[in-house]
């Protein structure tokens, strides 16, 4: 099974700014890229506030806003 990185909202808001510049530029809100901590931190608190409690960077049709991806079938991926 293949499963999305997810990224946890409250473990994201616990970070110290210095930690969340580095997100600055990547997330984009309302069709607009965060400029700053500031807005990255407004982001993820209104992400909160809206149920989500992970955060997927990339599409995903098997997620769930409490639990992150549920996983994909990972045909044709050999171990070993």
């Amino acid at each position: 099974m293949r499963i999305h990185l997810c990224m946890n909202v409250r473990g994201a808001l616990a970070q110290s700014d210095v930690e969340l510049k580095r997100w600055v530029g990547c997330i984009e809100h309302d069709g607009v890229k965060c400029r700053n901590v500031r807005e990255v931190r407004q982001f993820l608190i209104e992400a909160l506030g809206e149920g989500y409690e992970y955060l997927v960077p990339a599409e995903c049709d098997n997620y769930d806003p409490k639990k992150g991806c549920l996983g994909h079938p990972s045909e044709g991926i050999k171990h070993g």
